[in-house]
């Protein structure tokens, strides 16, 4: 009798492991359908697992999610409602009641809910995957209503800011948002999150006027709290409020007792954001602190190049205003001598003096001196660059070419990217002098460099050249005429264009040096004769792959000397001729606004 009960537990034990082993093993094949994105088979596995094992989690889990995954809600209802019978768990609640309100019991749905809250009344995950659920199904307000209960019933005033804050932006509460966000802030301090927040706020005016109001009475009651002020410097600067912004930098400075660094970085965001006069504020509050200040460099430096760079935003600079800003620059290489802003001073002078005074000669003796001051440095290699570039547009490519190969020598390891701007700049000047074959050996090297820009000018130069190389005559004018070009002769460059078209006939290089004929002529204003080369072009080479821009370019001439009707015929043809083109958009919109200014 014994041998018996103890084979009928042997028998037992071995079913029981045999059945288990089978059932981990199809977990395992049904986990492998589900990361490769089979859920249908994941899903029918999970269903036979579930129905085997009733009161395993994990295979419960296992099949709500990937029914879920595949919509099947109808199918997942009588699972979780026998689940929910035996269990009501905050997780099985949760899920049956966003299927009962998938199924439209809504009532059924709340009551659910409701009960989960009551049940789970202590629990701060509880009230988080409710109002998560109810996100889910795009339930916004009843979200809501969930984590403010939660709040209530908790005695936590500040818990859930975070969720809440998220909530009232998508229904677009501007006000109740802020008062989150700002809970949330008190919290963690967290001032990107808290940008990034408050700025999907700003829908309108109205919701601009309450956040400033807010932020300021946050700023005033947290007077010495350095976030608070730079959250509400940021704002005001957001909403181009730049003179109140610059009061607030001025008190976070006091408060860092930054010297004036932070009024610097604060000049700096401005002027790279094209804000002229008040980085020009900020710079000179820190110039008069003094030569005492340990920033007085940097502001003088940036109220220098601030403004320089006003003066060129209308694209001309007269030879008095250039003078006073290396005046400028000069002074600040005289009282501070060995200071990095001496150095970028330096690289200044020289190029308002190459740019625009057309002394080479200056901009040279700068260039070195740069060169010899901050050696193996950016501005040293910089410097370099420019250098060569100067003796570039000189033709003394010699010159040129060995200050290239220091470069590439030099900077290959620490400035990697100065080192192929030198071998893409040695490569072209190989192009200029008209060496086709040699100068695509040097561009097929730089084809695969990291730096995109870079790399893309190098390929352009292979595709030009591998397209054209049976015209190796106009290639060489081409080549030349790039060059003039870049020395801003743009009357030669023009000329040396019509060489190539004249000796080109109608193939790939003609229609490039017809379009490029056009934009130059545009550039300078010769509207006349773009037109006339963009007609020929059309007329000689009527399926040119060119002519979309073409089109645009007789459009916008034809628009500049007031011929608005046939400017606006003109760009239809594009809208007709070259549905896929890229300037469709620009088109459009220039159709638009012809249109608009006829009526």
């Amino acid at each position: 009798m014994k041998k018996n009960i103890v084979l009928l537990l042997l028998l037992f034990a071995f079913s029981n492991a045999f059945s288990q082993s089978a059932a981990d093993q199809k977990f395992r094949l049904a986990d492998s359908y589900e990361k490769s994105g089979d859920l249908q088979n994941a899903s029918r596995l999970y269903e036979e697992l579930h129905k085997e094992f009733p009161n395993n989690q994990v295979f419960f889990e296992s099949l709500a999610r990937t029914f879920l995954g595949l919509n099947k809600y109808s199918e997942l209802m009588p699972y979780v409602r026998d689940k929910y019978s035996k269990s009501k768990d905050i997780g099985t609640s949760v899920l049956y009641a966003e299927l009962l309100w998938r199924a439209g019991t809504t009532n059924e749905a709340n009551s659910v809910w409701d009960k989960a809250m009551t049940d789970f009344a202590d629990s701060e995950a509880a009230y988080l995957q409710i109002s998560n659920s109810q996100v889910q199904l795009r339930l916004f307000d009843k979200a809501i209503s969930t984590l403010l209960k939660g709040r209530k019933n908790l005695s936590k005033p500040t818990i859930f800011a975070d969720p809440l804050s998220k909530l009232y932006i998508a229904i677009g509460n501007y006000q109740q948002g802020t008062s989150e966000v700002l809970l949330m802030l008190k919290s963690n301090w967290n001032l990107a999150v808290a940008q990034g927040r408050i700025y999907a706020l700003i829908t309108d005016e109205a919701a601009q006027g309450y956040i400033q109001k807010e932020l300021k009475s946050f700023a005033e009651s947290n007077a010495d709290n350095i976030i608070s002020q730079e959250l509400y410097a940021w704002f005001l600067r957001t909403i181009n409020r730049l003179d109140q912004a610059l009061d607030v930098y001025k008190n976070i400075d006091r408060l860092k007792k930054s010297n004036g660094a932070d009024l610097i970085r604060f000049g700096e965001d401005s002027r790279r954001d094209g804000q002229y006069e008040i980085a020009l504020k900020a710079f000179g509050i820190v110039i008069d602190m003094g030569k005492s200040n340990p920033y007085v460099n940097s502001a003088l430096y940036g109220y220098a190049r601030t403004l320089e760079e006003k003066i060129l935003q209308n694209k001309k600079i007269s030879r008095d205003e250039a003078n006073e800003m290396i005046k400028r620059y000069r002074n600040i290489i005289k009282d501070f001598p060995n200071s990095q802003q001496a150095t970028e001073s330096r690289l200044r002078i020289a190029t308002i003096s190459s740019n625009f005074l057309h002394d080479d000669a200056t901009a040279i003796s700068e260039l070195q001196a740069v060169t010899k001051e901050r050696p193996s440095t950016h501005l040293a290699a910089t410097a370099s660059i420019e250098l060569a570039n100067i003796y570039i547009n000189q033709e003394q490519f010699e010159t040129a070419e060995q200050v290239l190969l220091d470069v590439s020598k030099k900077y290959k390891n620490n400035l990697q990217s100065y080192a192929n701007k030198a071998k893409l700049m040695t490569a072209e000047i190989v192009f200029y002098k008209g060496l086709i074959d040699s100068s695509l050996t040097l561009f097929a090297e730089l084809a695969i460099a990291p730096e995109t820009d870079i790399a893309n000018s190098a390929l352009s130069k292979i595709v030009l050249i591998e397209q054209n190389r049976q015209y190796v005559q106009g290639l060489v004018k081409f080549a030349k005429a790039e060059f003039l070009e870049r020395k801003n002769d743009i009357q030669g460059a023009i000329k040396q264009l019509g060489e190539v078209i004249a000796i080109s006939s109608d193939d790939d290089l003609a229609e490039l040096s017809f379009k490029k004929k056009a934009e130059l002529q545009q550039s300078i204003g010769d509207t006349e004769g773009a037109i006339a080369t963009v007609d020929k072009l059309l007329n000689e080479i009527p399926d040119t792959i060119y002519g979309d821009i073409a089109c645009l370019i007789k459009g916008e001439c034809l628009t500049a000397i007031g011929k608005k009707e046939e400017a606006i015929a003109v760009l239809t043809d594009v809208l007709v001729k070259y549905p896929r083109s890229i300037y469709l958009s620009e088109v459009r919109e220039k159709i638009r606004k012809l249109r608009d200014e006829q009526s």
